[in-house]
């Protein structure tokens, strides 16, 4: 389930509280309202509580609208339904076999570059990946260059593009133990930071490491992914909205009418 309505028919709760459906619709409107921007706030609520590394992703997939008087809507998006719904194990060969961005050798394989971005918040980033940024901050500093600071021109505009770009034959600092027992690369070989502008005219800067996915070392146990349980918080919020209306609203908008 990556989306739920939640609608409430005037005449049948009229018939209830034994009143003409047009006395009552104000004071359902309402109810209902208040009941949608509850469970948009509980999808949110189960989100923080639930994720870690991908709580942003979840969370910005999230939307909450009303289509008319008496309908709201609480919609996933499709980005982030493999999260809700969970997925069985997948191998990135699949995705590299199918991506346009994929390119071919002489020898007529496929290859592509995958990034990997080490300057997300702490709350976006995985145990495994928090380790690499700190590895990532202790050998910046040792090298004199800003983890996260706006890096200047002499004419006082921020610099933007690659900025620095770091390789384990210039410095040994980066021949740290491999991230996995399956990586064939140093830790931080490739580590380059750039600065860029975002939609917003803001100046962004990126840290980041890229690993080569090819098809010839298929076979040798990289890029394969285990199967992942998925969260199921739209279900659990439609249940706790379903029962929110019957033990809660609905006798306390019954109460008000009396």
């Amino acid at each position: 389930m990556a989306d739920f309505n939640i609608i409430i028919n005037a005449d049948e709760v009229a018939g209830q509280l034994g009143q003409k459906a047009e006395d009552i619709k104000r004071k359902l409107r309402q109810s209902v309202q208040g009941l949608a921007g509850a469970a948009h706030a509980k999808v949110l609520e189960l989100a923080g509580e639930k994720l870690r590394s991908l709580q942003s992703k979840y969370k910005d997939a999230v939307s909450f609208e009303q289509v008319d008087d008496s309908l709201w809507v609480v919609t996933l998006d499709a980005s982030a339904r493999w999260i809700e719904d969970g997925h069985g194990a997948w191998s990135m060969y699949d995705s590299l076999a199918k991506s346009s961005k994929a390119k071919t050798s002489k020898e007529g394989n496929k290859y592509m570059a995958i990034p990997f971005e080490h300057s997300k918040k702490p709350s976006d980033q995985s145990v495994s990946a928090q380790r690499v940024t700190s590895h990532i901050r202790d050998f910046l500093k040792k090298e004199k260059v800003p983890y996260k600071k706006i890096e200047y021109n002499g004419d006082g505009s921020p610099k933007l593009g690659l900025l620095h770009r770091f390789n384990t034959d210039k410095s040994p600092g980066l021949l740290m133990k491999h991230p996995s027992s399956k990586a064939k690369s140093p830790l931080l070989q490739g580590l380059a930071i750039y600065q860029r502008t975002d939609s917003e005219g803001k100046v962004k800067r990126d840290v980041m490491t890229f690993r080569m996915i090819s098809e010839k070392t298929k076979n040798d146990g990289r890029w394969e992914y285990e199967s992942r349980q998925g969260v199921d918080i739209f279900r659990q919020t439609h249940e706790w909205a379903k029962t929110a209306w019957e033990n809660d609203i609905l006798p306390a908008l019954i109460e008000s009418l009396k």
